[in-house]
């Protein structure tokens, strides 16, 4: 399959219907957000693939929204994925992501919103698998092995605001997992928590491919990836709260009560299956600050707050 990543708005192509001078099937992105861009980076999966950047040498920076189409085969129908990223001068300055429906030999026109990836460490720590501007490490998105990869992508995770362990039911901290994320403007629609409730092991309760699919923090940093997740220690662990201010934990524990492989501790010490903050009760935490010992580190009182682990499905 053949596809062709056409101009930039400001290169001559329309600015109010991209896809205005092309005959044959075609689709049209209007790319939204603040601040200015010298170069995309287009990614269809799904019915249509393609990845490739517009234009292919960095231009002059053009301010956001700009325009820009890609030329279909007649052919193509059926469910597509588009990932869209901005960079200027070499950096990453956002990433949107929309889901279409493609139409057989039919123009149609997607708006897709750029949006600054969430960021902890500025760059200060000098490793890899880093999305900061100050970091541009080898898998970093300004590099040659990005984490976007078209068919993978990234999956991420992060941790809640502490509290103690009465933490409620499975379901509650999914739906807060979600909520944070969505204020984050982190990708996805759905997000679950790492916790295990004597009915329920984190393992089946959370959805991972046994792929190299890749497990980040907001930040960038690599974790683990889908098929090493539950598996022994991780490459980072995520004290990062509060995602609308980039905030830092003032803890380093979260609430677990499970194994490296993702299943429940066979003795349980849950806060009476995380329902109880009676002094006499415990509940077992992981470590957001030592990736050797993220999933059990201890045993505290239920009356202490601890993090939650959140994860994209």
């Amino acid at each position: 399959m053949r596809l062709v990543l056409l101009c930039l708005a400001l290169a001559g192509c329309s600015s109010t219907d991209p896809c205005a001078s092309i005959d044959g099937a075609c689709l049209g992105i209007h790319v939204n957000g603040t601040g200015s861009v010298d170069q995309l980076r287009l990614i269809l999966t799904g019915s249509a693939k393609l990845d490739g950047r517009t234009p292919m040498v960095p231009g002059p920076a053009q301010p956001l929204p700009i325009d820009t189409a890609i030329s279909l085969p007649a052919s193509v129908s059926g469910a597509v994925q588009l990932t869209v990223v901005g960079f200027l001068a070499g950096n990453n300055i956002g990433r949107g992501q929309v889901t279409a429906q493609l139409v057989v030999s039919h123009h149609q026109t997607l708006d897709v919103t750029l949006v600054k990836l969430p960021g902890t460490d500025g760059g200060t720590d000098g490793g890899t698998d880093d999305l900061s501007v100050g970091d541009l490490g080898t898998d970093d998105l300004a590099g040659t092995a990005d984490l976007l990869d078209p068919d993978l992508g990234v999956r991420y995770t992060f941790v809640l605001p502490a509290r103690n362990g009465a933490l409620g039911t499975i379901t509650e901290l999914d739906t807060a997992c979600t909520q944070a994320a969505a204020a984050a403007s982190l990708p996805g629609s759905t997000y679950r928590a790492l916790v295990a409730y004597r009915a329920l092991d984190p393992a089946n309760h959370v959805t991972l491919t046994k792929t190299s699919r890749r497990v980040i923090l907001p930040s960038g940093k690599l974790v683990a990836t889908d098929d090493t997740f539950f598996s022994g220690a991780v490459q980072h662990v995520g004290n990062i709260d509060e995602l609308n201010n980039k905030a830092k934990s003032a803890g380093t524990c979260a609430w677990t009560n499970f194994s490296f492989t993702g299943n429940r501790i066979n003795t349980p010490t849950d806060c009476n299956d995380w329902q109880d903050v009676d002094a006499g009760a415990a509940g077992s935490f992981g470590s957001t600050a030592d990736p050797a010992h993220w999933n059990y580190n201890g045993n505290t009182v239920c009356t202490n707050f601890c993090h939650i682990y959140c994860i994209q499905q």
